[in-house]
């Protein structure tokens, strides 16, 4: 740097008339501030003139001088002492030359006059952090874009925008828009107005705060001040409620679990599972609460920790529906707990309807009401009667009780089944069948009575049963009205055989009812009149059945006892009473060979005439009635015929023997919409051979093979010779079947050939096999469903596609394409899966679901694919002790897909213990083991010969928040100095810390990642190496050291003085001038180069460059300030 004047004076009077010598500077030194200069005479010093008796300091310009005193006494060369104003001298420019200011930011001279500097609001100054002095604003001032000083805006006042950031008084403030276009100095980012109106530095989060002062005092957003205990006084900038602390401030919702559900697969009456999956934010949730409600009343919290995903809930009231809720419980973010909760309606199955109340229904209209257990949302139920109303219902309940069932139209004493399913919460519970009975009530008297088989003696009076009954009908009562008289049916059977009647008389009926009921008894009905006949022949004695085989009996009579004139003919009516109803299938007339003529009454299939004598009929005769069939209760109805007409009849019953069936025929099946199902006919020869049952043996397609095997315990008896078809049930869906028929009477059995093959309809496909849910070895974003086929017995037809469902997501059609299938499906580890699968068939009929409910495991982190290392150098050194390494931040947080990350932290081992452990080694594998190391105070313990883990599980978020606090940090280097826990060995054994390390050792460093399934390693850093053990630090004593530094000092000294010489030497070379010309000289030399290059002070000339100016160089030493410029000028 160059000054702006060179002072140089001529020694005049006394002390320049002094002789001295280089050698010999005594008669200088007697005068204060002189030199022996290059002219063998004493000198006043730089910045001295001589006063004529001593050398006094020079007047700077501006200040006032002494008129006719020396010439130079001002400073300046180029000033001199002239009256300025009023009868002041001072020094003050020569005529042509005016005083040299310097601009702001420029350098300027210490200790020169104030208004060295062009603006007058500006002072030479030194530069902070350097030493040079340049021409600065003062305090309060600013300089702004056009180089002037300003006065600095104070806060909240309006600034100029675009002027430079130093504007604002307040160092912590800045020029920045308030609203529109209007700008202030209001606090930096960072920096708040306190209440004493000056910019404060944020607190971060978790940084201690000042109570009362304004509320944005904490950087973080959603953050307040306040006491961080309950009562306490400590306040610190903490998250607002409703947010937690994750660096910064997050919404507490984050905290939610997610996918709340209650499982069908796992709900029972009393009982249900609750099921969720933790959020990516569960390491910051201290636990969950559950929690069941209903009506408004919640129930006792249950305490879950967040490694769990499920919770059993039992003692349940069945078919209740609870509101459930899983509320997250965060503590560690303000002084009292804060919540959060997702929160679902379901509940448990409905249990089976109870009865119905009450055993006393009394028609025709009836209100039901059933009992039950626990809740139930609805009914729904038949009625087996269709002319009951309703039939079907579905009651709504009210406060989960059904209300009851009104039901019209019901008749007395009847049976009613009901059958009702109850229905909560999605789920339908068994049905409950129950069958009642009305009351009875006093029946409605008989109808439509009548008479039939009228004879002289006897007939029988028939009625209708009375409908309704109203009840069990007990017996009839028939008041025999000509005799005062009445009989009692035996039991419900509708007409009565009346005897000991008269001839061609009169008689009157009538019947009641009773039944059941307490006043059970009807009135009489009509009344019905019936007249007999004229008197006839009496009826043959000793009518019996001598003898029967399968198809014939024989029958023998004596004459009537009062035959009421010639017997002209026998007449035998046989009809096959089988069942209780009667057929006529045969007439015989015995007709006497010499009497009239007995006509046929031709009511019978098939009639035989016969002649016999008059003395024949006067004696016993018997009659052998041949082609009946076997196992046919046959009436012989045995008449003597006058010619009044036949007579009384004497009736004969006698069962013909059974026999053999014959083979059946025609053995059929057809299909039945039910797929289980085939309609199976034959037919049966006639005659039938009696009582017959037959058996259908039951034959299916070998799985294996083409051939029939029989069913065992399969066939099914059909009782009867007329039923010959038979439904079999229970079959497989889309099956071949083949049958027998074994007609079997007690008499023998006969056997049909086998039918043609059938096929049962086809059906919706069974349950798929064998489903199995895993995720791919290594992969735990995906889910790996694997199945089988449906058994060949279970695929009811042939199977087209598989349909899959996940939590109510279908996927793609699954096309069939071999009996063992997979499909792949992406998931989200830590998540619950509900899948169902089903097998389609051609028909497009979906089969029955298959359902599992998959908890995707969460997997160990995925490993980078990148170093764990970095390229950023270590900023501390190796000791004896400590090591440190720079680490990739990155790595630990690499992907989160395969769980939600729980742990992280660095292993270290004396080289060879690591030998099997880190990426690559042979227990990678072990997932678990990375993170349960020993800890430094164990591995100590034993020598340091197995690994031992250096960090705890916080260690890596600790310094994430610590970066995230500082802002400008890398959080991507995290910086790790191995063995700077002095404190360990005070530690419990069970702490992990990290410890310090051994002198000259090499050490291997593994870091590793958690989740909850497992733990993935780095490959082996290192080998690093400490520092190896120095000698004592008392080999090195304190006078060795000041020796040594002393020396360098010395040395250090020496060189300068070499190099002043030199510098000297040089300026001696240059001209043999007294030196104070020579300054002179040099100093307008300077000048004359300003003037030439239009510079108006030496720091402009700086900035071009002064290359081709030597001497300027040579005079500044090319120092920077201007104190070394002067302090390098000195002689």
């Amino acid at each position: 740097m160059l000054l702006p004047c060179m002072l140089c004076i001529p020694c005049e009077a006394v002390v320049g008339n002094i002789s001295c010598s280089a050698s010999n500077n005594s008669s200088c030194e007697a005068y204060d501030n002189t030199v022996c200069g290059d002219t063998n005479t004493c000198l006043c010093k730089d910045d001295y003139y001589d006063g004529g008796t001593t050398c006094q300091k020079t007047t700077v310009i501006g200040q006032p001088c002494t008129p006719g005193g020396a010439p130079d006494q001002c400073s300046d060369p180029k000033s001199s002492c002239i009256l300025s104003d009023g009868d002041v001298y001072r020094c003050l420019c020569n005529s042509g030359y005016y005083v040299f200011r310097v601009n702001l930011t420029q350098l300027c001279i210490d200790g020169r006059p104030s208004n060295q500097c062009n603006d007058e609001k500006a002072a030479c100054t030194v530069t902070s952090g350097t030493n040079e002095f340049r021409c600065q604003c003062t305090t309060g001032f600013y300089k702004n874009n056009a180089n002037i000083c300003t006065a600095k805006v104070v806060l909240n006042a309006i600034c100029t925008s675009g002027q430079p950031d130093n504007q604002c008084v307040d160092t912590n403030a800045v020029c920045q828009v308030e609203t529109g276009i209007t700008y202030k100095c209001l606090c930096k980012d960072y920096f708040y107005q306190n209440n004493a109106g000056i910019c404060y530095a944020k607190s971060g989060l978790g940084v201690g705060c000042m109570s009362g002062e304004p509320s944005n005092q904490c950087s973080v957003t959603n953050t307040e001040c306040i006491a961080e205990s309950i009562g306490g006084n400590i306040f610190k900038c903490l998250c607002m409620a409703g947010y937690y602390s994750d660096s910064t401030c997050k919404a507490l919702a984050d905290l939610k679990a997610n996918n709340l559900m209650v499982p069908a697969v796992t709900t029972g009456e009393t009982y249900f599972l609750v099921t969720w999956s933790n959020p990516i934010t569960v390491s910051f949730i201290t636990k969950y609460h559950l929690i069941l409600s209903f009506n408004g009343q919640q129930e006792t919290p249950v305490e879950i920790a967040t490694s769990k995903y499920n919770h059993n809930v039992t003692s349940r009231t069945p078919g209740r529906k609870y509101r459930i809720t899983l509320r997250s419980i965060e503590t560690a973010s303000r002084p009292t707990q804060q919540t959060t909760e997702i929160e679902i309606i379901d509940g448990s199955r409905p249990s089976i309807p109870g009865f119905l109340h009450g055993s006393v229904f009394n028609a025709p209209s009836v209100s039901f009401l059933w009992t039950i257990t626990g809740d139930v949302e609805f009914f729904s139920g038949t009625i087996n009667d269709t002319i009951a109303s309703p039939n079907t219902f579905n009651l709504t309940a009210i406060n989960r009780i059904p209300p009851q069932l009104t039901v019209s139209h019901l008749r007395y004493g009847d049976h009613y089944t009901f059958t009702v399913v109850s229905h909560s919460n999605g789920f339908n519970s068994d049905s409950r069948t129950q069958t009642i009975r009305t009351t009875p009530t006093t029946p409605p008297p008989p109808s439509n009575l009548n008479c039939k088989a009228v004879f002289d003696r006897s007939l029988t009076l028939t009625w209708n049963e009375p409908n309704p009954p109203n009840g069990y009908i007990l017996h009839y009562i028939v008041y025999h009205k000509s005799f005062n008289t009445q009989t009692q049916t035996n039991g419900s059977v509708a007409e009565l055989l009346i005897e000991g009647l008269y001839p061609d008389t009169w008689y009157t009926f009538a019947v009641a009812t009773v039944n059941d009921a307490i006043s059970g008894t009807s009135g009489e009905s009509v009344q019905k009149q019936c007249r007999t006949q004229t008197a006839l022949a009496s009826k043959p004695l000793n009518a019996v059945s001598t003898s029967v085989s399968t198809n014939s009996t024989t029958v023998e009579w004596d004459p009537p006892a009062e035959p009421g004139g010639v017997i002209w003919a026998y007449k035998l009516t046989v009809s096959n009473v089988t069942g209780g109803t009667g057929t006529c299938v045969k007439e015989v007339i015995l007709q006497c060979s010499t009497c009239n003529v007995v006509t046929s009454s031709n009511l019978c299939t098939k009639n035989i005439r016969l002649s016999k004598t008059a003395d024949e009929f006067a004696m016993k005769i018997n009659y052998s009635i041949e082609d009946l069939s076997p196992d046919v209760e046959y009436e012989v109805r045995i008449q003597a015929v006058s010619f009044k007409g036949p007579g009384n009849p004497a009736d004969v019953l006698r069962r013909t023997l059974q026999d053999a069936p014959h083979k059946p025929t025609q053995v059929t099946a057809t299909q039945n919409s039910d797929p289980t199902v085939l309609q199976v006919s034959w037919v049966q020869p006639l005659p039938r051979p009696g009582s017959t049952n037959y058996t259908v043996r039951v034959y299916e397609s070998n799985d294996a093979s083409s051939d029939f095997v029989l069913k065992i315990n399969f066939g099914k008896t059909i009782t009867g010779y007329y039923t010959q078809t038979a439904t079999i049930t229970g079959l497989e869906e889309y099956w071949d079947y083949n049958f027998i028929i074994v007609a079997r009477t007690l008499v023998g059995a006969m056997e049909s050939d086998m039918s043609q093959a059938v096929k049962t309809n086809y059906a919706a496909p069974g349950r798929v096999e064998n489903l199995r849910i895993t995720h791919p070895e290594g992969i735990y974003t995906q889910m790996t469903v694997s199945w089988s086929i449906p058994l060949l017995r279970e695929r009811n037809g042939i199977i087209k596609e598989y349909v899959l469902k996940y939590n109510g997501t279908t996927a793609n059609p699954i096309r069939n394409t071999a009996d063992n299938l997979v499909c792949k499906l992406d998931v989200d580890t830590e998540k619950f899966y509900e899948i169902k699968l089903s097998a389609k068939n051609q028909w497009n009929q979906i089969g029955t679901e298959v359902v599992q409910v998959y908890y995707a495991p969460p997997g160990p982190p995925q490993k980078p694919p990148f170093k764990l290392t970095t390229t950023e150098l270590c900023k501390q050194v190796t000791t004896q002790r400590t090591i440190p390494i720079t680490l990739n931040g990155d790595w630990f947080f690499y992907n989160r897909d395969n769980g939600i990350f729980t742990d992280w932290g660095v292993n270290v081992c004396a080289r060879y213990a690591c030998k099997n452990y880190g990426d690559g080694t042979d227990k990678a594998s072990n997932h678990f083991g990375i993170g349960n190391f020993r800890t430094w105070k164990e591995a100590q313990k034993i020598g340091f010969t197995e690994p031992y883990r250096a960090t705890n599980s916080s260690w890596i978020i600790d310094i994430f928040n610590l970066a995230v606090g500082r802002r400008k940090r890398n959080v991507n280097n995290v910086e790790l100095v191995i063995g700077d826990d002095d404190e360990c060995a005070k530690r419990e054994y069970s702490v992990y810390c990290n410890g310090p390390l051994a002198p000259g050792k090499n050490y291997i460093i593994i870091a590793f990642s958690c989740t909850a399934g497992g733990c993935t390693e780095s490959e082996q850093l290192g080998p690093y190496s400490t520092q190896s053990a120095q000698m004592p630090d008392k080999l090195y004593t304190i006078e060795t050291v000041v020796g040594a530094a002393v020396g360098c000092v010395l040395f250090s000294v020496l060189i300068m003085v070499f190099i002043f010489c030199v510098i000297l030497r040089h300026i001696r070379n240059k001209t043999s001038k007294p030196s104070r010309s020579r300054h002179a000289h040099e100093e307008s030399t300077l000048g004359d180069q300003y003037e030439v290059l239009g510079m108006n002070n030496i720091s402009s000339y700086q900035e071009l460059g002064a290359k081709d100016i030597p001497n300027v160089y040579d005079q500044i030493g090319r120092l920077h300030t201007v104190d070394k410029h002067y302090e390098n000028m000195l002689p």
